[in-house]
């Protein structure tokens, strides 16, 4: 449609980070911004599109408050540039130099107070975040974190331990060369401290091709391509990357075992030799959404199937925070062909509306590691 022209050029110009700095500019206003355009967020939640008309792509920088760059000169998070806010009505400057003989009053369209000495009392800092969005890899990737503000000292660790004021200090960036789970928080004196932040990076040895899904997807969240591309989606699972399987009401084991509401797949690696298979999965309690129950690993190269691995999960409980999470299902024996099961919970947990029906299972991603 010619009124999606505009979203899907922007969409398919400029840098990753140009735009996913911009996508995270509409999400904090309120908003979803894709290849179509843009969309109301109610709860999260991506809703109807809006009624406003855009036209061109600078009609897109206009709404966000974004000013305009032409294709070429969006090449990262610095080229994105937020114009004034014209009702801004005081400005404080906090631990600076700056004097009253430095600034030009005349032009300011705020009135600016200086000597704020405890702008910091009771305020949280920022959680640390990475500066690159990649959390897949091949060969190695490199940690570095924004600085936030205030200057805080930023602590991590690198074996999903939650960090604390003992744990390593970053001071630079830093390489990694193998999967693990970045855990990362802020302290300054008189701040209260941050939040922990967690990334899961994960090496990957090489997407599948060769493999047969043995249960389907349910209709409102069908694309299975999307399983195998190599692309990471985020706690949006209504954004297209997204597989949603759900047992149907005429399930009946052994007659219809694609609507079991499980994940199968067969896999047949071609000889070659990998150490695991992992799976990305979503959890949103409140969306029926649950991590797996289980997993499960069999060798299918012979006549007679055989387990290799499986292992089980505890359930989530009601309030859980909405997650992604990376499984990993090592591959134990020297196997050319493999099946691999991932069991849905059938029950959401007591106290959810729905207390007791099917969970539904979401993954976008299946990897060999």
């Amino acid at each position: 449609p010619s009124e999606e022209f505009p979203f899907a050029i922007l969409y398919f110009t400029g840098s990753k980070m140009f735009n996913t700095v911009m996508r995270n500019k509409a999400s904090q206003m309120g908003f979803l911004l894709n290849e179509h355009g843009l969309y109301k967020l109610i709860d999260g939640k991506k809703t109807h599109k809006i009624s406003h008309k855009f036209s061109t792509e600078k009609s897109i920088f206009d709404f966000l408050k974004i000013e305009y760059k032409n294709p070429i000169e969006r090449k990262d998070f610095k080229s994105v540039v937020h114009k004034k806010n014209k009702s801004l009505k005081n400005i404080y400057a906090w631990n600076t130099k700056i004097d009253d003989k430095k600034i030009n009053k005349e032009k300011l369209l705020a009135t600016i107070h200086l000597g704020v000495k405890d702008f910091s009392k009771g305020v949280p800092l920022s959680e640390p975040i990475t500066v690159s969005e990649q959390t897949m890899f091949s060969d190695s990737l490199k940690i570095e974190f924004y600085n936030p503000l205030g200057n805080p000292t930023i602590r991590y660790t690198l074996n999903g331990e939650d960090p604390d004021t003992l744990s390593t200090i970053y001071t630079k960036p830093f390489l990694i060369s193998s999967s693990l789970n970045l855990k990362a928080i802020a302290f300054k004196k008189g701040w209260l401290d941050s939040k922990i932040s967690s990334v899961d990076f994960v090496k990957v040895e090489g997407i599948l091709e060769n493999y047969i899904l043995k249960t389907s997807p349910d209709n409102r969240y069908k694309n299975p391509k999307k399983l195998f591309d190599g692309v990471v989606g985020d706690i949006n699972f209504r954004d297209g990357d997204w597989n949603g399987f759900i047992r149907s009401q005429d399930y009946v084991i052994g007659v219809n075992e694609r609507n079991s509401g499980d994940l199968i797949v067969e896999i047949d690696l071609k000889e070659k030799q990998y150490s695991a298979i992992g799976i990305h999965a979503l959890e949103s309690i409140g969306a029926y959404i649950m991590f797996p129950k289980s997993v499960e690993l069999h060798d299918i190269s012979q006549k007679k199937e055989k387990l290799i691995y499986s292992k089980n999960f505890i359930a989530s409980k009601l309030g859980a925070p909405n997650l992604t999470k990376f499984y990993k299902v090592p591959i134990t024996n020297k196997s050319s062909k493999l099946k691999l099961v991932v069991k849905s919970n059938k029950q959401l947990p007591k106290g959810h509306p729905a207390a007791g029906e099917y969970a539904w299972l979401f993954v976008d991603e299946i990897l060999l590691l």
